[in-house]
């Protein structure tokens, strides 16, 4: 019986050695891929524009972002050309790793687009994106059941001269006025899809005047989860809360809708990344 005893005693000791050596193995490997994830959070972050260079072209503006993840699906690209300020805001399909792979894709082929082609046409920059990016995920043409992508808003603003120009790929722009909020409505289709096959875009154009606002965001605001009932925010009461704030400072109405969200979202996971970006003109 001590004979038996013991073997089973071995047994069970050897099993526990097995799974503690399993558990470490598991550990490490999420150590892992958790520092890689930061590193690449890290040259995501490195590839958007600098925050003191967006404040120099847009002194009156708030970036509301975030990410689900460690890495973000949603980004921003700023840049300057021909003394025009080019803004983009776009949403990619996925979040987290794929989301942002998809990202730093989008911001590398609109570097290549804006500024190294010199292209500052808003329509012609999202017939290009386009382009680029149906030649990188479907190299042979073929199309695929799985939609990779974004939908993206870009606006073209003109400070001197108060003229601005808007293209989007399902992604609105929505601008308040004097209390009343204008829709720049995007063409129905995403970058990436095989919709819209001509490539084209509408090309919106706005005369500013002083103190309107504009907003650009993706729907991670809008389609979260919370309230009451646990219901969507929806976007009737996302485009009410901008009326309401559009008067305020850039950075108080950054906070009205952090808090907005967080006290919505209540105790409810962050469904998606979440970008809203507004500029006062």
């Amino acid at each position: 019986l001590s004979f038996v005893l013991f073997r089973f005693y071995q047994h069970k000791k050897k099993i526990a050695n097995e799974l503690l050596e399993k558990n470490r193995l598991i550990t490490d490997q999420k150590i892992q891929i958790t520092n890689g994830i930061r590193y690449a959070s890290r040259i995501q972050n490195a590839i958007l524009p600098s925050l003191d260079m967006v404040k120099q072209l847009l002194p009156e503006h708030f970036i509301l972002f975030m990410p689900k993840d460690i890495v973000s699906g949603d980004f921003y690209w700023i840049t300057q050309r021909n003394n025009k300020v080019i803004v983009a805001v776009a949403d990619c399909t996925g979040h987290g790793v794929s989301g942002a792979f998809m990202s730093m894709l989008g911001i590398s082929f609109l570097i290549q687009i804006v500024t190294i082609e010199n292209t500052i046409e808003s329509d012609k920059i999202l017939s290009r994106l386009k382009n680029y990016f149906n030649s990188a995920l479907y190299p042979e043409g073929i199309k695929t059941e799985q939609k990779d992508g974004m939908e993206i808003a870009i606006a073209i603003i003109d400070p001197e001269d108060m003229i601005a120009e808007y293209s989007g790929a399902n992604s609105p722009l929505l601008m308040v006025r004097n209390g009343e909020i204008i829709e720049y409505e995007p063409n129905k289709t995403a970058i990436g899809t095989f919709k819209n096959d001509n490539g084209t875009f509408k090309r919106h154009f706005i005369d500013l005047k002083k103190n309107d606002a504009l907003y650009f965001f993706s729907d991670g605001f809008i389609s979260q989860f919370g309230g009451a009932n646990g219901q969507m925010f929806m976007s009737k009461p996302f485009r009410q809360l901008l009326i309401n704030i559009h008067d305020k400072p850039a950075e108080e109405q950054k906070q009205i809708l952090y808090k907005t969200h967080l006290e919505w979202r209540g105790n409810n996971e962050q469904i998606d990344d979440i970008l809203v970006l507004g500029i006062k003109i």
